[in-house]
């Protein structure tokens, strides 16, 4: 939604959000309507007592919605100009049409375009699915009889296996080094996406505590008690501890993904070295029936390994003259079509380790922590030999890197200066700054910022990604943020103060750097180094790649006397609901905005020119003076009924005169859509072939 810094009299007011498809009962395409598709619900039940599998059965009550598959087709063998290759998905599924059992016969679609449809039986069944094709004129969808776990959709298990990463250190499992037992297993829910996930999974499938045991028969399946539930043998505590080999399995999930967490015991100094694609929790994704292991290439392995390893020296191998030093420092990447590296800014928190032979066939010598601020290390007491360096963080935001090293026969100091390490993330620096003058630029003057202002981070549908509040210096350093290869999009809030612009410098990868930088400013379409935008900035869209770093200044200020930040929000799709009662339920980070919905704006008590009542009353004031309630009319997407042009067949008129009426409604908005303004003009590299 746009932000709107105007004025306002209204002693009170109030807002309601009008959907086509709440008020009109279904959505429709303003294209013309070429094939038409019919429904076939079936359910497919549990196994009878005797072993065997009746048939599918008729499904009588339902609801379905068709949305519009806006994801690319892909043909093999057919090149595509409009690929993942060249462009992106579309941030949104518009829905087209939805109904119940009675209408899921003969259902109009465009030609042209792809569609999913979604099942929900009322009862007694799962929620189902399936693609429907330009021009397919029938499609079946079967849905799991419920209660779950069943028969055909049994639970699932990750297997864990946690080791000491020691002979070598190197970020995987070898045959020399042991499993650490007592390591607590934590489940995370993941969400089924990066970003904001819903916190520490405490129960399984059936409800009871993480790592409960359950009786079960031979063949795997479940011993039932009186209340026809799985019988417990012992609870659970809602983790797992691994045992006396390291290894742990976590059992009775359902299907899905789940970030592992491994937590040490306290106190004895383990730092982790293991990581997929930063960060200590690892993903792992299990079907249902999962089978205890894990092939993705090569052997077949555990789900999960998590290797960890103490501070140490080996005092009897390491007892030669020579020092091995340097500074772990980020690797900056050159944009294509160059491919040249720099070195960047100092990673902080980083750990070295020495392993024996040039290529870590030998065991770990050597593991300590580098300067935590600088990236500097120092090794002594090194003999003569061929060694392999090994480079992590404590917070494994970086690619375990690995380097050969020789120290020669008589010993020599090895000064290796700057090692440049990849880093899993990339780096979006923000700082909310005073802006007396409204010029979006933090001047020498403007020193005064703004602590606990909220910066999000979100995905192009508006779901959240990441949030940080800023700190007593104004800085909100959002610095895990994984290269996507798509756009993300950052916002500021703006409740208790006023946007009035911002400035931001985009890292354009390469170098040299300057020392103390780690940016290299990408030049602008202004040919300057930055760009700055005025007015109420709330939200811009940017991405970055790996070890990049970009920075935006948000400029604020208090309103004025006459000034407020207006009405904002987002319209969401509220797949998931925690409150018993709805009243009380906000948005979850996870769930996605609805773009393109007509928003109105309704009085209720102190609407100039409107027939007023003395006190707010829960009743919109009428507005327009002819007695009644006037709801506005719904211009739905594709716009353009409310701006003159012609009514489209999606819209909803309420009186039928063919005219839009804005009824009772003081203002008339409409959610945004990334798809309907995505970037242009974006700067590139003229030298680059695809600019």
């Amino acid at each position: 939604m746009k932000r709107d810094n105007g004025t306002t009299s209204f002693i009170r007011i109030m807002m309601f959000l009008i959907l086509a498809g709440l008020f009109t009962g279904a959505f429709f395409t303003s294209a013309a309507l070429g094939f038409t598709v019919s429904l076939n619900v079936e359910g497919f039940p549990k196994k009878l007592t005797d072993g065997s599998q009746p048939g599918n059965v008729a499904i009588a009550n339902y609801r379905w919605q068709i949305e519009e598959d806006t994801t690319h087709p892909v043909t093999p063998g057919v090149s595509d100009p409009t690929s993942l290759a060249f462009s992106f998905h579309k941030s949104h599924a518009p829905v087209v049409v939805k109904g119940d059992q009675n209408d899921a016969a003969n259902i109009s679609l465009a030609d042209g375009k792809r569609y999913f449809v979604s099942i929900l039986p009322n009862e007694g069944y799962t929620i189902g699915g399936a693609p429907i094709a330009d021009g397919q004129t029938a499609v079946t969808v079967v849905c799991n009889e419920l209660p779950l776990p069943t028969a055909q959709l049994p639970t699932a298990q990750v297997t864990v296996f946690v080791f000491h990463d020691n002979s070598p250190i190197n970020n995987a499992p070898d045959p020399a080094e042991p499993g650490l037992a007592g390591f607590k297993v934590i489940v995370t829910e993941a969400g089924g996406r990066y970003g904001v996930s819903g916190g520490q999974a405490m129960l399984d499938a059936f409800g009871n505590m993480i790592g409960t045991t359950y009786e079960q028969n031979p063949d795997g399946t479940y011993v039932l008690d009186a209340e026809g539930n799985p019988a417990v043998v012992a609870p659970g505590q809602g983790f797992v501890l691994t045992d006396a080999t390291g290894n742990a399995v976590v059992k009775h999930l359902s299907p899905g993904k789940y970030g592992m967490l491994v937590a040490p015991p306290s106190g004895q100094g383990w730092q982790q070295t293991s990581t997929i694609e930063g960060t200590k929790t690892i993903d792992a994704w299990v079907k249902a029936d999962e089978p205890p292991f894990f092939t993705e290439f090569g052997p077949a392995g555990w789900h999960v390994f998590v290797g960890f390893v103490k501070q140490f020296t080996d005092n009897a191998v390491l007892s030669g003259g020579s020092t091995i030093s340097g500074q772990v420092v980020n690797l900056h990447m050159s944009r294509p079509p160059a491919v040249a590296f720099y070195p960047g800014e100092p990673h902080p928190n980083a750990w070295v380790g020495l392993n024996a032979g040039q290529a870590g066939t030998g065991p770990g010598l050597y593991a300590a922590p580098c300067d935590p601020d600088t990236g500097e290390f120092s090794i002594p007491n090194v003999p003569p030999g061929t060694y392999q360096l090994v480079f992590w963080d404590k917070y494994l935001d970086n690619i375990f890197a690995f380097l050969g090293v020789t120290v020669p026969p008589g010993g020599a100091a090895i000064e290796l200066g700057e090692v440049g390490v990849f880093r899993w993330f990339g780096t979006l620096l923000n700082k909310v700054f005073y802006d007396g003058n409204e010029n979006g630029i933090r001047d020498a003057d403007e020193t005064f910022v703004f602590p606990e202002q909220a910066v999000n981070l979100r995905f192009r549908d508006g779901s959240l990604y990441q949030s940080m509040a800023t700190d007593n210096s104004g800085e909100s350093p959002l610095e895990e943020i994984f290269p996507f290869f798509n756009w993300l999009v950052a916002e500021v809030d703006f409740l208790r103060f006023k946007g009035t612009g911002m400035t931001a410098i985009v890292d354009g990868g390469g170098g040299p750097l300057t020392p103390g930088s780690n940016i290299n400013p990408q030049v602008q379409a202004s040919g300057g180094l930055s760009r700055t935008e005025t007015g109420p900035v709330l939200t811009q869209g940017f991405q970055l790649f790996l070890g990049q770093t970009s920075s935006i200044e948000w400029g604020k200020k208090e309103y004025g006397p006459t000034e407020n930040g207006g009405i904002s929000g987002i319209v969401y799709y509220a797949n998931t609901r925690a409150e018993n009662d709805p009243r009380y339920a906000v948005g979850d980070p996870w769930e996605p905005g609805i773009p393109r919905v007509q928003i109105n704006l309704y009085a209720d008590g102190g609407a100039a020119g409107s027939a007023l009542t003395p006190m707010p009353d829960g009743v919109i004031d009428d507005l327009n003076g002819d007695g009644q309630v006037t709801l506005a009319d719904v211009d739905n997407y594709p716009f353009g009924w409310s701006e003159g042009g012609a009514i489209g067949p999606e819209d909803l008129d309420r009186n039928g005169n063919g005219v839009f009426d804005a009824g009772d409604a003081i203002a008339i908005a409409t959610t945004d859509s990334w798809d309907d303004n995505t970037p242009t003009n974006c700067p590139g590299d003229p030298t680059d072939p695809f600019y």
